[in-house]
């Protein structure tokens, strides 16, 4: 069984491609940072070291750690299905969780455990449609209670540049685009399909934080309206 087979007996989406979805996306906007990201990124480059991320290292990356994600034998599958090489890497990895103002982020957001890594998606990098499976924040147990009650572990993903041409972001049967440096976008981890990819001129650099949510979190997600415009959460 490859990894979308997998993933895909657990998710309620509708999978059906002739849905428009444009108006109203399986995801949400949360806000803004209102922090200057990108010179966060650049300290952080001063500290650690770019790696290469692909589906046989990427979590180990995250936790800094060697244990191998229970989803490995199903990402191996995936990859033959989708000719892609056995070491297909989808963008760079760089450690973000020794930094004191994301650390305010995720203090913001209210999560318990949680991993905080840049993401710098270089042109030609992609990240093929998939559906999350969390393996570092479920202790890497195939069978788990977040399984049961998904609500309670969340990710969101923080753009460090303004959207460009080219900068690829899928989610569903829509995309997000034109976001502002800053923005934060939600989307549910257990049934949201979603991909990335890079055929424009310059990196895509995105800030991603995953935890395990409190009710502050929940809150978080629970409160944002998407017509409304970006505002500012004030995480400084």
């Amino acid at each position: 069984m490859n990894r979308w087979d997998y993933s895909k007996q657990f998710s309620n989406y509708h999978f059906d491609p002739t849905v428009d979805e444009d108006a109203a996306p399986h995801y949400k906007i949360i806000g803004n940072v209102g922090i200057d990201l990108y010179k966060i990124y650049q300290e952080q480059l001063l500290k650690h070291d770019l790696v290469l991320s692909g589906f046989f290292n990427r979590l180990s990356v995250q936790a800094n750690k060697d244990d191998v994600p229970f989803t490995s034998i199903y990402d191996e599958e995936e990859l033959k299905f989708l000719n892609l090489d056995p070491d297909h890497k989808f963008f760079y990895c760089l450690d973000a969780n020794d930094n004191p103002t994301v650390q305010k982020i995720i203090n913001f957001f209210g999560f318990e455990k949680y991993g905080a890594i840049f993401h710098t998606q270089k042109p030609g990098q992609l990240f093929p449609y998939h559906i999350d499976e969390l393996p570092g924040i479920k202790n890497n147990q195939k069978i788990s209670w977040l399984d049961e009650d998904p609500k309670w572990a969340s990710r969101f993903e923080i753009q460090v540049l303004d959207w460009v041409p080219g900068h690829v972001w899928a989610v569903g049967n829509t995309y997000w685009k034109q976001w502002k440096a800053g923005e934060i976008l939600w989307h549910d981890w257990r049934n949201t399909p979603h991909g990335t990819c890079n055929f424009g001129r310059s990196e895509r650099i995105t800030l991603q934080i995953t935890g395990l949510c409190t009710e502050k979190t929940i809150e978080i997600i629970n409160s944002s309206i998407l017509s409304q415009p970006t505002k500012e959460i004030k995480c400084k």
